[in-house]
Parts: structure tokens; C-alpha cells; sequence
């Protein structure tokens, strides 16, 4: 029987798409071509992933390396890195990139190779007309199924006690209706809900974790772009996404957070928001095998590629052999281009 990958397009920093639900399946026909004009890539670069060794005592990080030592040799290109059964190979800039692929191809246990595909930040929209908006009303869900509207002033004059203190119900945040969050996904529906959340992976430029308002929000995964375990955010792409997924709420500052457990971080886009597929498979690989984490996030994407579709398919397959107990959701940038054409890793359909 036939796998299927769950993906789950969201509203996430900037993203003016509705909800969506895309399946995957792992049958290599019905996946889409790529599009005559080859996506931006590293000049240079050639990911290659591998076959699983068919020998169960094989280590993979040691058989990767050995495969792609014989990968290398064969198109006169040298290793940079080899990890989690794929590899990056570096050959002339001037070679035949098209003839290095078909001679790699065609060798024994390569499973797929491809350029080193430039992924990004995407685009910004450009002015949306009523984008941001202050709802009049609050719509609570009752306990007896029906619904009830209530004034935004009433709710925030509403206080809880809490750990004997008396607290604001509704969030005191001065800009949470001035946040892409809060609103788009009309988290006041169910704001009173407030049970521990799964924490995010999120894999973007990094995050700042000494942003007033995610203070004790962050832990820091990895650095994919300057090979470190300090995700730190040169750019504000990540800080920002991180905000509208877990900001301290009642703290009369900045916005609140959709959820409240927390982002792991990891940097996979450098300064000016751009990144490599080899480096968001990576990252993908890295947050599904984290056990404390249920959901990653990417506001990221490119053209398609099969070492991030590989990625992707073992975060989210639990048939798969995996260190992670259960399987993750993936919310993904779905673009702001408002184009026909895909973006990946939420283009896989």
C-alpha cells in the first residue's frame, strides 16, 4: 500500500494564502517536472543523495562518505560535506553540470543528483487593502456547541486570577491586531484555550533570543549557514515569525503569540534571507529527529528538489525509520506572488 506525506499550508509571517491541505505521494510519476529555465542553484554544487545501504550493519553517516568519496572521484569534484545519506560535492564552475549529473546518476547507489538550489525568503506581496484589521467583536465558543459575540472592549476588561494575582483575560498586547498572526488565523476564537503547545521547529534565518518579548521562547538548535549550535538572527525574518508563533502574551508589549510552547530554532538563510536545498534539508532532518518537537515551520522556499522532498517525506512518513516517535506536521510558505506556480516544499502535491 501506497504512503502519503501530509503537508499543511498555513498563514505564517507574511503569507497571504488561505488554509490548504496538499497529500504527497511517494510515487515518482505523478510528482511534478520542473519547468523549462532551471531555478537559481550554487554554481558549482551538486547534491547527491544514496540509496540505504542494503547492509543493516552499514553506519550511514560512514557509508554516505564512502559513497560520496567514489561520487566525487567520478566526476572530478570534491567532497564538502556528507550527512544523513546525502552529500554536497563541489566541481569546476565551468563544468557540464548537466554531464556531471548523468555520469553521478548512473552510478552505483546514488539514488538522486541535483544542483544545489537557491531557496529564500519569499517575496513580499506588495500593499494588501484591508490586510490588517480590529475586529469589533470576539466570536466564543460555548459550552453547549452554539456561539456567542462579544465586544473586544468587554473582553478586555475581563481579569482572571491567576497564582493569586489578578491578570488581564484577553491579551493587554498594544499591537495585536497590527501582527500578520493573531487576526489571519482568528486565534480569538479560541484564545481561552490555553493547554500546553507542542514545541515549533522553525527554520528560517534564526531567531533573537534576547527579543524582549520571547524571553525564555527560544532554545537554539542549529546554524546550518555558519556551523554552529547558535541560531542567532542576522536578518529579523526568523525573530518575526517566531513572534506571531509563540510572543509572551499579557505583557504589555509588542504582539502575542498563536501557541505557547516555545520554537527551537534553526538557520538555514544567511543575512539577506537566502539559503541553500541542501542546507533546508538539513534543517528538516534535524527538527524531525527531535523528539519534543510536533511541528516545523518553514516561511521559506524555492524550486523543487528531491534531497528536500526526501527530507520532507522523512519528517512526516511514520513508516520510515526514525529516532522520533511520531511523525510532524509541516507548515510551509505557500508565497506572496500571488503566482500559479509552486514554491517547495509546499508545492509538493
Amino acid at each position: 500500500m501506497k504512503t502519503r506525506i501530509l503537508l499543511t499550508i498555513v498563514l505564517v509571517a507574511g503569507l497571504i494564502l488561505p488554509y490548504t491541505s496538499l497529500r504527497l505521494s511517494p510515487a515518482f510519476a505523478a510528482l511534478p517536472q520542473q519547468e523549462e529555465g532551471e531555478p537559481p542553484y550554487v554554481p558549482g554544487e551538486l547534491v547527491v543523495g544514496f540509496a540505504a545501504s542494503s547492509s543493516a550493519g552499514d553506519d550511514t553517516a560512514q557509508a554516505s562518505a564512502a559513497m560520496a568519496n567514489a561520487v566525487a572521484k567520478g566526476i572530478d569534484g570534491q567532497v564538502l560535506e556528507a550527512s544523513d545519506g546525502m552529500a554536497l560535492i563541489k566541481i569546476d564552475e565551468t563544468a557540464d553540470v548537466q554531464s556531471a549529473i548523468t555520469t553521478a546518476s548512473a552510478m552505483s547507489g546514488v539514488k538522486y543528483v541535483e544542483p544545489n538550489y537557491i531557496y529564500s525568503i519569499p517575496e513580499a506581496a506588495g500593499t494588501l487593502a484591508g490586510a490588517v484589521t480590529n475586529p469589533k467583536a470576539v466570536i466564543q465558543q460555548l459550552k453547549d456547541g452554539g456561539t456567542e459575540s462579544i465586544p473586544v472592549e468587554e473582553m478586555r476588561a475581563q481579569t482572571t486570577r491567576i497564582d493569586g494575582q489578578i491578570q488581564a483575560t484577553f491579551p493587554n498586547d498594544p499591537n495585536l491586531y497590527t501582527n500578520w498572526g493573531w487576526d489571519w488565523v482568528d486565534a480569538e476564537i479560541i484564545w481561552t484555550a490555553v493547554p500546553a503547545a507542542s514545541r515549533v521547529c522553525l527554520i528560517d534565518t534564526g531567531v533573537d533570543a534576547t527579543s524582549p518579548d520571547l524571553v525564555g521562547k527560544v532554545l537554539h538548535g542549529y546554524d546550518y549557514v555558519n556551523v554552529d549550535t547558535i541560531a542567532e538572527d542576522d536578518n529579523g525574518h526568523g525573530t518575526h515569525v517566531a513572534g506571531i508563533i509563540t510572543a509572551n502574551m499579557n505583557n504589555l508589549k509588542g504582539i502575542a503569540g498563536v501557541a505557547n510552547g516555545g520554537v527551537l530554532a534553526v538557520k538555514v538563510l544567511t543575512s539577506q534571507g537566502y539559503g541553500t536545498s541542501y542546507d533546508v534539508a538539513l534543517g528538516i532532518r534535524y527538527c524531525a529527529n527531535n523528539p519534543y518537537v510536533k511541528v516545523i515551520s518553514m516561511s521559506l522556499g524555492g524550486g523543487f528538489s528531491w534531497a528536500v522532498y526526501y527530507a520532507v517525506d522523512y519528517a512526516v512518513n511514520p513508516t520510515l525509520p526514525r529516532p522520533a516517535s511520531a511523525a510532524k506536521l509541516i507548515v510551509a510558505a505557500a508565497g506572496n506572488g500571488n503566482s500559479s506556480s509552486p514554491i517547495y516544499p509546499a508545492g509538493f502535491s
